[in-house]
């Protein structure tokens, strides 16, 4: 196997995020004997037939990983899985900042909608007319317009969870939709 990768074996850039280690082969016959060794290592082989011969290819990061193991390249095994997991870092950093973000914006987008909806009130009934509890909501919303859920809550006299405020938020909204 190290003989067969040494003299037309290569490795993907694992920076592109499309893992894949191939060796060609002249002959489909030593491709598919090359597979069966390797697969006598747990590794998930393949092989494909090309115009001039074919390749005999791994596409899982921990099957490359294991058969630069296997061929005595640990400096090669170690630079590989550097990068797989600096990609993976990233990638779950960039996932996060992207659940992150839409979460905020959903949130602002909500507190605009409420706030726009108590001033529709105000302007046509007066928070007056809204039941008391709706009123201290309502209040609270639009003196602190970036005020989460739960600090709403917390800033209730009477103690209140955040499905309790969620829930006279959409109260609110639905009596000035129906204004």
């Amino acid at each position: 196997m190290k003989g067969a990768f040494l003299s037309t074996g290569s490795i993907r850039d694992p920076e592109s995020g499309k893992y894949q280690l191939e060796i060609f082969s002249v002959y489909l016959d030593h491709a598919e004997d090359l597979a069966k060794l390797m697969q006598k290592f747990m590794l998930d082989t393949k092989v494909i037939e090309h115009k001039h011969g074919a390749v005999t290819y791994l596409q899982k990061a921990e099957d490359i990983m294991d058969f630069l193991i296997i061929i005595g390249s640990m400096e090669g095994m170690a630079a590989f899985e550097n990068i797989k997991v600096m990609r993976e870092t990233r990638n779950d950093v960039n996932r996060t900042s992207n659940a992150e973000t839409a979460n905020i914006a959903k949130t602002i987008n909500a507190s605009i909608k409420t706030i726009n909806n108590i001033n529709k009130i105000k302007e046509t009934v007066g928070l007056e007319s809204l039941p008391i509890e709706l009123q201290q909501i309502a209040q609270i919303r639009a003196a602190h317009p970036d005020f989460s859920i739960q600090q709403i809550a917390d800033s209730l006299a009477a103690p209140l969870t955040k499905s309790g405020v969620n829930h006279r938020l959409r109260k609110i909204n639905k009596i000035a939709e129906d204004l």
